[in-house]
């Protein structure tokens, strides 16, 4: 016992966050009725419990959405990825179908999202102030919380895009190459938007010396991702054709830009984002403009010693 209550106070701020975090996610999680896309994972949850396969018709009720585009002649629902509804599936399992087993595994995941950004922030920077503060904030969002306590995909990509990126800062051998493609493979599986994640990372060992170590164990990770993914893009192409309207004039694209930015913006501070990226190319510009002047000197031999040492001066006071 003492040698744990030493370890629990020694890492007091990552406990603080555990305890603080569960409390908040669980909390009143069964209180309120499963609202429109909850439902669609439940029943299809329910129906996994039953036949091993998630049915749209089980029998006595037929559940569809989008017109019928998601199920196939079998009625079997194939056009989203599963992987939400197999672990909601297993939940029922576990304690029953109702509205808390529902949401439980995907509050869950929420939870170990900020347990895992905090472990990620300390090890990347060394500070676990910063970490505690990071998941502090976290835990602060109404977005976070939101999404989080939802019987749907959301936390699931949260969780499987965090351990990805942690799994990528460290990827230096062939077992670490194979825990990231498993993970990719469920990040994918959960909602197709993670490849974004993917094609990032793919940029940065191809451009980021600092990343160069990681290139080969990423690009062999690729191949079995590729094998596990591809393919339901064409097992599910029907629901996505069917779906998929093309564009009938300029303007609609734009209006549909329009509306995915304000999708965006109410999940991520993105205002706050766009804004800090221009403070962040305005510094940029104004560094660069600072240090041009630091050339040689010109004239050749008769730049003096003391004409050298007043530059290096003035750059010390710029850096400084």
């Amino acid at each position: 016992m003492p040698r744990v209550y030493g370890s629990l106070r020694a890492n007091w701020p990552f406990v603080t966050v555990a305890v603080l975090g569960l409390a908040i996610l669980l909390t009143n999680l069964g209180a309120d009725y499963l609202w429109a896309d909850e439902g669609d994972t439940a029943v299809l949850a329910s129906s996994i419990v039953k036949f091993g396969i998630p049915k749209a018709w089980d029998g006595v009720t037929f559940t569809d959405s989008d017109l019928g585009a998601r199920e196939n002649q079998q009625l079997v629902m194939v056009s989203t990825p599963c992987v939400q509804y197999y672990v909601a599936a297993a939940s029922f399992l576990l304690f029953g179908e109702n509205t808390f087993a529902a949401r439980l595994p995907f509050a869950l995941a929420g939870w170990f999202t900020v347990l895992l950004g905090y472990r990620l922030i300390r090890r990347l920077t060394g500070d676990w102030k910063a970490a505690f503060c990071g998941a502090l904030l976290v835990l602060g969002s109404v977005q976070f919380l939101l999404y989080a306590r939802a019987a749907r995909y959301y936390a699931l990509s949260m969780l499987f895009s965090c351990w990805l990126i942690s799994i990528f800062f460290r990827m230096k051998s062939a077992r670490d190459s194979i825990l990231f493609a498993a993970v990719a493979i469920l990040l994918f599986h959960t909602h197709p938007v993670g490849t974004a994640i993917l094609a990032a990372l793919a940029v940065l060992t191809l451009t980021y010396s600092p990343f160069s170590g990681q290139r080969r164990w990423f690009w062999f990770a690729c191949v079995p991702v590729f094998l596990f993914t591809v393919p339901w893009f064409f097992y599910a192409r029907l629901g996505y054709t069917q779906m998929s309207t093309p564009l009938r004039a300029a303007g609609e694209f734009f209006a549909r830009i329009i509306q995915y930015l304000f999708e965006t913006a109410s999940v991520t501070p993105l205002i706050g984002i766009i804004a800090l990226f221009f403070v962040l190319l305005i510094r940029w510009c104004l560094g660069r403009s600072r240090i041009h002047p630091l050339g040689s000197a010109s004239g050749g031999d008769e730049a003096s010693c003391d004409s050298r040492q007043g530059q290096r001066n003035h750059a010390i006071q710029i850096f400084c």
